[in-house]
Protein backbone atom coordinates (compact mmCIF):
# COMPACT_ATOMS: atom_id res chain seq x y z
CA UNK A 1 0.00 0.00 0.00
CA UNK A 2 1.61 3.29 -1.02
CA UNK A 3 2.14 5.73 1.80
CA UNK A 4 2.37 9.49 1.82
CA UNK A 5 3.68 12.05 4.24
CA UNK A 6 1.31 14.98 4.28
CA UNK A 7 1.53 18.31 6.07
CA UNK A 8 -1.14 20.77 7.11
CA UNK A 9 -0.91 24.56 7.06
CA UNK A 10 -2.29 25.01 10.58
CA UNK A 11 -3.73 23.22 13.60
CA UNK A 12 -7.31 23.75 12.41
CA UNK A 13 -6.67 21.86 9.15
CA UNK A 14 -4.84 19.15 11.08
CA UNK A 15 -7.74 18.80 13.51
CA UNK A 16 -10.24 18.66 10.63
CA UNK A 17 -8.16 15.92 8.98
CA UNK A 18 -8.06 13.86 12.16
CA UNK A 19 -11.85 13.97 12.39
CA UNK A 20 -12.23 12.90 8.74
CA UNK A 21 -9.63 10.14 9.07
CA UNK A 22 -11.22 8.63 12.17
CA UNK A 23 -13.80 7.21 9.73
CA UNK A 24 -11.19 5.54 7.47
CA UNK A 25 -10.59 1.91 8.55
CA UNK A 26 -6.88 1.99 7.71
CA UNK A 27 -4.20 2.94 10.20
CA UNK A 28 -2.30 6.20 9.98
CA UNK A 29 0.50 7.73 11.98
CA UNK A 30 0.79 11.22 13.35
CA UNK A 31 4.10 13.04 13.15
CA UNK A 32 5.34 16.27 14.71
CA UNK A 33 4.91 19.60 12.93
CA UNK A 34 1.36 19.01 11.64
CA UNK A 35 2.40 16.00 9.53
CA UNK A 36 0.89 12.52 9.08
CA UNK A 37 1.81 9.29 7.36
CA UNK A 38 -1.28 8.16 5.44
CA UNK A 39 -2.41 5.76 2.73
CA UNK A 40 -3.98 6.46 -0.64
CA UNK A 41 -7.35 5.75 1.01
CA UNK A 42 -6.71 8.56 3.50
CA UNK A 43 -5.72 10.93 0.68
CA UNK A 44 -9.01 10.22 -1.11
CA UNK A 45 -11.04 10.77 2.09
CA UNK A 46 -9.34 14.11 2.71
CA UNK A 47 -9.99 15.22 -0.86
CA UNK A 48 -13.68 14.22 -0.62
CA UNK A 49 -13.95 16.28 2.58
CA UNK A 50 -12.13 19.24 0.97
CA UNK A 51 -9.43 19.23 3.64
CA UNK A 52 -6.37 21.11 2.41
CA UNK A 53 -2.95 19.46 2.81
CA UNK A 54 0.39 19.24 1.06
CA UNK A 55 1.79 15.86 0.05
CA UNK A 56 5.50 16.12 0.89
CA UNK A 57 6.37 12.53 -0.01
CA UNK A 58 9.47 11.96 -2.08
CA UNK A 59 8.95 9.08 -4.50
CA UNK A 60 11.97 6.85 -5.10
CA UNK A 61 10.65 4.34 -7.60
CA UNK A 62 7.55 3.12 -9.41
CA UNK A 63 6.38 0.99 -6.47
CA UNK A 64 8.22 2.57 -3.58
CA UNK A 65 7.90 5.68 -1.55
CA UNK A 66 10.37 7.35 0.72
CA UNK A 67 9.13 10.05 3.05
CA UNK A 68 10.89 13.29 3.89
CA UNK A 69 10.64 12.30 7.52
CA UNK A 70 11.21 8.64 8.23
CA UNK A 71 9.20 6.82 10.88
CA UNK A 72 9.98 3.38 12.21
CA UNK A 73 6.62 1.98 11.15
CA UNK A 74 8.13 -1.49 10.71
CA UNK A 75 8.90 -1.55 14.44
CA UNK A 76 5.56 -0.21 15.66
CA UNK A 77 3.43 -2.50 17.80
CA UNK A 78 0.77 -2.53 15.10
CA UNK A 79 3.22 -3.53 12.34
CA UNK A 80 4.76 -6.26 14.48
CA UNK A 81 1.32 -7.59 15.40
CA UNK A 82 0.29 -7.50 11.74
CA UNK A 83 3.25 -9.67 10.79
CA UNK A 84 2.46 -12.15 13.56
CA UNK A 85 -1.19 -12.20 12.58
CA UNK A 86 -0.31 -12.73 8.91
CA UNK A 87 1.71 -15.82 9.83
CA UNK A 88 -1.41 -17.32 11.42
CA UNK A 89 -3.72 -16.54 8.49
CA UNK A 90 -4.83 -20.17 8.19
CA UNK A 91 -6.67 -19.81 11.51
CA UNK A 92 -8.85 -16.91 10.32
CA UNK A 93 -12.27 -18.26 9.42
CA UNK A 94 -15.03 -16.32 7.65
CA UNK A 95 -17.02 -16.32 10.89
CA UNK A 96 -14.09 -14.85 12.83
CA UNK A 97 -13.47 -12.35 10.03
CA UNK A 98 -17.07 -11.09 10.25
CA UNK A 99 -16.72 -10.78 14.02
CA UNK A 100 -13.49 -8.78 13.63
CA UNK A 101 -15.19 -6.43 11.15
CA UNK A 102 -17.84 -5.67 13.77
CA UNK A 103 -15.25 -4.53 16.34
CA UNK A 104 -15.40 -0.85 17.24
CA UNK A 105 -14.79 1.50 20.13
CA UNK A 106 -17.73 2.23 22.37
CA UNK A 107 -19.20 5.75 22.51
CA UNK A 108 -17.38 6.59 25.75
CA UNK A 109 -14.00 5.66 24.27
CA UNK A 110 -14.75 7.57 21.05
CA UNK A 111 -15.60 10.67 23.08
CA UNK A 112 -12.41 10.28 25.13
CA UNK A 113 -10.28 9.88 21.99
CA UNK A 114 -11.84 13.00 20.52
CA UNK A 115 -11.23 14.94 23.75
CA UNK A 116 -7.60 13.82 23.87
CA UNK A 117 -7.04 14.60 20.17
CA UNK A 118 -8.41 18.12 20.64
CA UNK A 119 -6.27 18.70 23.74
CA UNK A 120 -3.23 17.42 21.86
CA UNK A 121 -3.85 19.72 18.90
CA UNK A 122 -4.31 22.69 21.22
CA UNK A 123 -1.15 21.83 23.15
CA UNK A 124 -3.05 21.37 26.43
CA UNK A 125 -2.48 17.63 26.88
CA UNK A 126 -0.76 16.27 30.00
CA UNK A 127 1.88 13.53 29.88
CA UNK A 128 -0.63 11.01 31.31
CA UNK A 129 -3.27 11.99 28.75
CA UNK A 130 -0.70 11.71 25.97
CA UNK A 131 -0.02 8.14 27.08
CA UNK A 132 -3.77 7.45 27.00
CA UNK A 133 -4.00 8.89 23.49
CA UNK A 134 -1.04 6.78 22.39
CA UNK A 135 -2.73 3.68 23.81
CA UNK A 136 -5.94 4.43 21.89
CA UNK A 137 -3.92 4.94 18.70
CA UNK A 138 -2.06 1.66 19.14
CA UNK A 139 -5.28 -0.28 19.75
CA UNK A 140 -6.94 1.43 16.76
CA UNK A 141 -3.96 0.47 14.59
CA UNK A 142 -4.17 -3.16 15.74
CA UNK A 143 -7.91 -3.31 15.09
CA UNK A 144 -7.39 -1.72 11.66
CA UNK A 145 -4.83 -4.40 10.77
CA UNK A 146 -7.16 -7.17 11.93
CA UNK A 147 -10.06 -5.66 9.97
CA UNK A 148 -7.92 -5.29 6.85
CA UNK A 149 -6.96 -8.96 7.05
CA UNK A 150 -10.61 -9.90 7.64
CA UNK A 151 -11.82 -7.89 4.62
CA UNK A 152 -9.15 -9.49 2.46
CA UNK A 153 -10.12 -12.99 3.57
CA UNK A 154 -13.83 -12.38 2.91
CA UNK A 155 -13.10 -10.86 -0.53
CA UNK A 156 -11.05 -13.88 -1.58
CA UNK A 157 -13.70 -16.33 -0.31
CA UNK A 158 -16.66 -14.71 -2.08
Amino acid sequence: MPTHVIQFRDKEQHKQAIMVLLEVPVSRMGLPDLKMVVSDEHIQALKRANVEFTDITKRVGPNGVKAEQTCRTDASEAAIFGRIFADGRQALTPELARHILALEFNDEDKARMHELAVKNQEGRISAEELQDLDSFIKVADLVAILQSKARKLLRTRS
